[in-house]
Parts: structure tokens; C-alpha cells; sequence
């Protein structure tokens, strides 16, 4: 009886609340700037499960969606998607590339952005995709995830920053 409860109020929120997501791409190389990418993003059907779970209590996860990974696809996450396609930049790459905690940051009201900036330590690294997830491991809880609009190479010590703004309003 309380589950078919919250299944209704998930559903009554979601008819009356607006999810917007935009995601920054900032490639700085030598302290400028080179380019600058802003783009829509797609929560995924995991990301709105574990937004759903949340409401209950019994949320997916201990962690919030705070982590930003990395992949050299440039291709759009399906909604059915937990991780982003081809090659996820992992720990063991040892290019500064991989899933990592990024800095959370409540703005006005409905608003946070999410953001890390990533070092590259190796040479002609391609990101062509970002994804937010919820979960600090090597793989799935991706929340949210986004095809870059033009694929970016890195060199040694290029920045890439990463800043995901949500916003969340009234229908």
C-alpha cells in the first residue's frame, strides 16, 4: 500500500517539477582557455530510479550523483544506459582521466552545479563523452550523461573542466 503511495507522489512530482540539465566542457591548455562546449544532457532511466528511490528512503546508493566520469566515445547515452560507451577512462589508465568525486555546490533555489576538473598526465587523450554518476565505482550508476559536441584531445597537463548545472522547476 505504501509503495503504490509513493509510486503516486513520484509521478504527481515528476508531472509538476522540470529537470534541466547543462553541462560546461572548459579544455584549458597552458592556463587558457582553447574551448568552451555547453550542452543539454539526458538522465537516464537509472538516474530517475534512483531520483524516484531517493523519495522513499531506500535510495540506490549511499552516494549522491557527485562523481563525473570520463569516456573517448562521442556518442549519445541511450536511456537505458548505466555507464557511458566504448572506453571509460579507469584508474588503471593512469592518465588522470578516470571517475572522479566532483565538487558539489547548492545555487539558488532548485539550483547545483557538480564540477571537477580533470588533469590529463598522458599524451593525446581523446574525451568525447561525460557522464554524472552516483556511485564512486569503476563501473554503472550513471545518473545522467551527455555526447560532447565535439570530441576533445588532450595533451599532458591539459585541463578538462567539467561542470554539470541542475536545475529543477516548476512545470
Amino acid at each position: 500500500m505504501f509503495s503504490k503511495f509513493l509510486g503516486k507522489l513520484y509521478g504527481c512530482l515528476l508531472a509538476q517539477t522540470k529537470l534541466s540539465n547543462v553541462v560546461t566542457v572548459e579544455h584549458i591548455r597552458d592556463g587558457k582557455v582553447i574551448s568552451r562546449q555547453r550542452m543539454k544532457n539526458i538522465v537516464v532511466n537509472g538516474g530517475l530510479d534512483w531520483m524516484k528511490n531517493g523519495l522513499s528512503g531506500s535510495g540506490l546508493g549511499t552516494d549522491c550523483a557527485k562523481y563525473i566520469g570520463l569516456s573517448t566515445a562521442n556518442t549519445d547515452p541511450a536511456a537505458g544506459a548505466t555507464d557511458l560507451d566504448a572506453t571509460v577512462y579507469v584508474a588503471a589508465d593512469a592518465v588522470g582521466l578516470e571517475r572522479q568525486e566532483g565538487t558539489y555546490a547548492a545555487g539558488g533555489t532548485g539550483v547545483a552545479t557538480v564540477a571537477k576538473t580533470f588533469t590529463c598526465t598522458g599524451n593525446s587523450k581523446v574525451v568525447g563523452s561525460a557522464g554524472l554518476y552516483y556511485k564512486s565505482g569503476a563501473t554503472a550508476g550513471m545518473f545522467a550523461g551527455v555526447k560532447f559536441a565535439a570530441s576533445t584531445t588532450l595533451m599532458t597537463n591539459d585541463q578538462l573542466v567539467v561542470t554539470w548545472t541542475l536545475t529543477y522547476t516548476s512545470a
